[in-house]
């Protein structure tokens, strides 16, 4: 979680270096694709786990299972007008006006969240 909303330069930095460690580990070659290497160590891509813990996180806000302070960061969206079934398990996701807001733990979260729903 400490990771997960940083730049894209710094995620492509560390994705680099979990790239090299799978090669070291494995003993394969700069021939072999890393993708083929993470699934032969049945390791996941820095952004997969990233999005993984991010999921694990809102679950645990939207049961009561973590301090009321996260809990209270997501809410989920109730449309009165339309009975939607796609809209019954996602999450208010508010309109970013600035790029600060969209690395925030909160909205992207919460993003994960929808995608993951629809």
């Amino acid at each position: 979680m400490v990771w997960g909303n940083c730049g894209k330069t710094l995620k492509g930095m560390l994705q680099r270096l979990q790239n090299r460690a799978a090669r070291v580990i494995s003993g394969d070659s700069y021939e072999v694709r890393f993708l083929d290497i993470l699934s032969k160590l049945n390791w996941k891509t820095l952004e997969e786990r990233r999005n993984e813990q991010q999921l694990k996180c809102v679950s645990k806000a939207l049961t009561c299972q973590c301090p009321e302070n996260i809990s209270n960061m997501f809410t989920m969206s109730n449309s009165e007008r339309y009975d939607l079934r796609s809209n019954n398990s996602k999450l208010v996701l508010a309109k970013p006006k600035t790029n600060s807001l969209k690395r925030t733990f909160r909205y992207a979260a919460a993003k994960v969240w929808n995608q993951s729903v629809s």
